[in-house]
């Protein structure tokens, strides 16, 4: 393994994190924003490029400064994402509240979730 490469143990069933130099930026670059503030971050990609493996480094490595949460990308389409994204944080969507209605109630559900850790 290279010495910008770098194999770290992960839990059974999850795929190992290889620490790469693009990998370990994409980390720091995530410790330098959170600060004070919990932001919220959403990674997007084709499938197997390693978005779930960097996700659970960054809470791993971050635990006590973010509240985490997973969406299948299967619950992120258009139709249900808002509601979808809303009950993972707590929330309870109604099935014929307005897409800014269910704006207000995830905007709700993040800063309590935030708040809560």
């Amino acid at each position: 393994m290279s010495a910008e490469t770098q194999k770290l143990e992960s839990s059974p069933g999850t795929p190992p994190f290889i620490a790469t130099a693009p990998a370990l930026e994409v980390l720091a670059q995530l410790g330098r924003g959170l600060g004070t503030r919990k932001p919220i971050v959403v990674l997007s990609g084709e499938p197997g490029t390693g978005k779930s493996t960097l996700a659970q480094e960054a809470v791993r490595r971050m635990a006590s400064r973010v509240t985490a949460r997973t969406l299948a990308a299967t619950d992120a389409r258009p139709d249900t994402f808002l509601a979808t994204t809303l009950a993972r944080f707590g929330g309870s969507p109604r099935s014929e509240a307005s897409a800014m209605a269910l704006t207000e109630r995830l905007m709700d559900a993040l800063a309590n979730a935030t708040v809560a850790g």
